[in-house]
């Protein structure tokens, strides 16, 4: 008897295809960086550019488009030397407006007026305005004397960038910022490079009846220039009788100022040449302290430097 053929095994059932898993959401990609500014390179002054002479007003009243002190010093220049007339560039750097915003409540703090003047007390707002770009200056956690500064340092490096030498002029009160902001460029490391003029984003720094020896100011050092033979030059003009030399309001004269003792002139490390040059404006007391922007010494001086 034939045996039964054995049903063939049924075929396990093949297991269920699994679902392709689904792909991630794929990251979003992220925005590539932004690229860094490339850094300043070194070395962008050109020295056989023409110069730009940078005027740099003092203790004024009014307001900004009133300080028009770079055409006296373009009128200066040219009437003792038509030959340089149209071959340099005046501008002006003006920070009146800036401190006419604090001024009034910088003397009504003095005061102790907060805004309200007390009997017996008559201040003209010019008075007010003058006392108050002081006292700015003299405050050096002022905001406003800080937004100044930045101001100044933004407008010398435009001739920087411009690849423009510059001379800086400044007058009063305008010195001290001034001298605040070249040091400050000194301390930076791709500017003032001692023996590479074309890193100086000032070639020569000339001051006007300058308050810089007086105590009142706190400045007593300069920044130091670093190893090398070069000199950053300092020109100081100063009138014995000129009333911020002297700190005297009733016209007292002084013998002497010597600005390059205190700030240790043509000291090897330091790397700066200051020359204090006495004049004779030949005006009394506060007309002495106007009149360097039309007195021939100070003209010569500028145009040597152009």
């Amino acid at each position: 008897m034939a045996t039964k053929k054995k049903a063939p095994a049924r075929k396990k059932a093949s297991a269920k295809k699994k679902a392709p898993a689904k792909k991630k959401a794929s990251a979003k990609k992220k925005a590539p960086a932004k690229k860094r500014a490339p850094a300043k390179k070194k070395g962008s002054v050109d020295l056989l550019n023409s110069r730009r002479v940078l005027v740099i007003h003092g203790v004024q009243i009014g307001e900004d488009a009133q300080q028009n002190q770079h055409l006296s010093i373009r009128d200066l220049v040219d009437d003792l030397h038509p030959d340089l007339k149209g071959t340099y560039e005046v501008d002006m750097f003006r920070y009146e407006d800036m401190n006419d915003k604090s001024a009034y409540g910088k003397v009504a703090k003095l005061l102790g007026l907060f805004g309200k003047i007390e009997k017996g007390f008559m201040f003209a707002s010019g008075t007010i305005d003058m006392i108050g770009d002081v006292l700015i200056a003299l405050d050096d956690d002022s905001s406003v004397g800080a937004k100044v500064r930045q101001a100044l340092e933004e407008k010398i490096l435009e001739s920087y960038d411009d690849e423009r030498p510059l001379i800086v002029v400044a007058h009063s009160l305008g010195t001290l910022y001034a001298f605040d902001v070249i040091n400050k460029l000194i301390d930076k490391d791709n500017f003032f490079i001692r023996d590479d003029k074309k890193t100086w984003p000032v070639q020569a720094f000339v001051t006007l009846g300058s308050p810089l020896g007086l105590s009142w100011f706190k400045r007593t050092k300069v920044s130091k220039m670093g190893p090398g033979n070069e000199y950053f030059p300092w020109y100081n003009f100063w009138d014995p009788s000129d009333p911020v030399i002297s700190s005297s309001l009733y016209g007292r004269s002084v013998d002497t100022y010597i600005i390059e003792d205190r700030f240790k002139s043509h000291d090897k490390p330091s790397g700066w040449a200051i020359q204090d040059i006495p004049v004779d404006i030949g005006m009394p007391h506060l007309l002495a302290h106007v009149g360097y922007w039309n007195h021939k010494p100070v003209g010569n001086m500028i145009a040597n430097l152009l």
